[in-house]
């Protein structure tokens, strides 16, 4: 999987990525994930999954600010197309 974002607009002062594995506060698996800046203005990160994990896995995109700062909240099940039986 891989996730590429422009970086600007609400976006522009992000820091960090995290891969996240299960669901509500205490995740059964956290990780930074690295980022690729080598195309400027473009952040790139990337993992590998199964499939049959994808509703389980989300991306937060941290900004730092007051308190904890902003975390944009991605599931990885809304951004894929599924294939339609043939």
């Amino acid at each position: 999987m891989e996730l590429e974002f422009k970086t600007e607009g609400k976006l522009k002062d992000f820091n960090l990525v995290y891969l996240r594995f299960g669901k509500g506060a205490n995740p059964l698996l956290s990780a930074l994930l690295q980022e690729d800046r080598s195309k400027p203005g473009y952040v790139v990160v990337r993992f590998t999954t199964d499939r049959a994990l994808l509703n389980k896995i989300n991306l937060w995109v941290t900004e730092p600010g007051p308190s904890h700062g902003l975390i944009y909240d991605l599931w990885i099940k809304d951004f894929i197309e599924r294939k339609k039986d043939r």
